[in-house]
């Protein structure tokens, strides 16, 4: 949290406008090897390789799903402004209220963070004509929910307000201790809005966000890191927020049960502070206007605003950058989960590995070995390159002698999945208590049984 000083508000938003001049005078100056390389490329190993976050040309109808109301600002403005000056449809739509321990209610914390988030891109967006409420109707539930009035676009932010559950996801006394990541978990069944108007359990929270995107008719949602696995605050080093990871999860899972299917783009988080500086000036700038825009909403009170150097010790790291978490194609003969995780010592992506665990078969960051290379025969056999033993489903996975059984005669879809014996090969989210590598039904259509060859 900011510290504040004593100082009339006018004042202190004098001293912010004066901070932004100085901090885009600092970002500018920031070392990034001679140039600002493009971004992914130093420092990110996941750039090499396929690159499914170009920006479509055209005007994509798209959906910004994060977890706080200045994730946006801080890890995707950039292109989120980029979208809302081509007039495309954006919806943001933020998971939590953000509350860090605090009551709800009119004047809130929480309550002065969605009024932040709206003065930002009012700001942002030019020609912009004010909000108007008009809430979500899914279902039984309304959601509440703000357009902006703006020539030509439609931008649109949407709260679920459920409660914020800290960087390292226990949740709050206040609350309950609900968190995202205590129901991904398994250590809670069910999650409320703060106000107490909705619950819901996983299934439903799911189900909820697949509806606001095929309400919308999402083309595309950027949200955030969906392979971190490392949760905690901005000082510890390679972590993400828990409710930055889980809520991606939660967006991706609700994209890959949509009947048409939107692309998914996940943007990095607190990491990117240790990744070169790689946006210009005019980027910076985009996004230090929307964040102190967000701040003098958020933090200024009429005795009370944060201090300017305060602003530009927190925020600069993440000014000068913007990461999408970029996957590569499989290489020949690897088999990659689309489950993730970092951060890793190697690749983000996960193969499937014959040799590195006592069953015989398990999952390890893709790294070119001849223990990730397999062989698919045409009559449905899998093996390791070279090898005469099959990989085998039933209760367990692992290899066999080839007999050419149900357990053994594999069938991919062009979707992504594989099943023997009428169920697929799996793997668990690695933020899960126990992932693991095993059968399960083939339905629903989710991350944890697509793999790419």
């Amino acid at each position: 949290m900011m510290n504040h000083v004593d100082a009339p508000r006018n004042s202190g938003r004098r001293w912010l406008r004066a901070a932004l001049v100085a901090l885009c005078g600092v970002l500018a100056l920031t070392p990034a090897g001679g140039s600002s390389p493009p971004a992914g490329r130093a420092g990110n190993p996941m750039a090499e390789g396929l690159d499914d976050v170009a920006e479509r040309k055209g005007c994509p109808r798209t959906v910004v799903g994060v977890a706080h109301e200045d994730d946006d600002l801080l890890f995707i403005s950039p292109r989120v402004v980029r979208l809302a000056e081509r007039k495309c449809p954006v919806q943001v739509v933020y998971v939590t209220a953000g509350n860090d321990r605090r009551s709800a209610g009119a004047g809130s914390f929480a309550a002065r963070r969605e009024v932040g988030a709206q003065h930002a891109y009012a700001r942002l967006v030019r020609g912009a004509k004010g909000w108007t409420p008009d809430p979500l109707r899914v279902g039984p539930e309304r959601i509440p929910s703000h357009t902006l009035r703006s020539p030509g676009g439609e931008i649109r932010l949407t709260f679920l307000r459920l409660p914020d559950g800290l960087p390292r996801g226990g949740g709050a006394v206040l609350d309950r201790h609900q968190s995202l990541l205590r129901l991904f978990r398994g250590k809670i069944t069910v999650i409320d809005a703060l106000d107490s108007s909705r619950r819901y359990d996983e299934k439903r929270l799911i189900a909820t966000l697949a509806k606001i995107m095929e309400q919308w008719k999402a083309e595309d949602v950027l949200t955030l890191d969906f392979d971190n696995v490392k949760f905690g605050g901005p000082w510890v080093k390679d972590a993400d927020h828990s409710d930055h990871g889980i809520s991606a999860r939660y967006f991706r899972s609700a994209a890959y049960a949509m009947r048409v299917r939107p692309r998914v783009i996940p943007y990095r988080g607190y990491d990117i502070s240790l990744l070169p500086a790689n946006l210009d000036a005019g980027q910076r700038r985009t996004k230090a206007t929307g964040l102190v825009t967000y701040v003098e909403t958020v933090r200024c009170s009429p005795l009370h605003c944060p201090r300017p150097d305060i602003v530009i010790d927190t925020y600069q790291k993440w000014l000068a950058r913007e990461y999408p978490r970029r996957h590569r194609a499989p290489k020949r003969g690897e088999i990659v989960s689309d489950i993730g995780r970092a951060p890793s010592r190697g690749a983000t992506e996960l193969c499937l590995d014959s040799a590195r665990d006592a069953s015989g078969v398990s999952v390890h960051p893709c790294d070119g070995s001849a223990s990730q290379s397999w062989e698919l025969a045409p009559d449905g056999a899998v093996r390791p390159t070279g090898s005469t033993r099959c990989l085998t489903g039933g209760p367990g996975i692992g290899l066999g002698a080839c007999s050419g059984g149900a357990q053994q005669t594999w069938r991919r879809d062009g979707q992504g999945r594989m099943a023997a014996g009428g169920r697929c090969l799996t793997q668990d989210d690695m933020a899960r208590t126990t992932p693991r590598l095993h059968m399960s039904a083939c339905t629903p259509y989710r991350p944890e049984v697509v793999w790419r060859w």
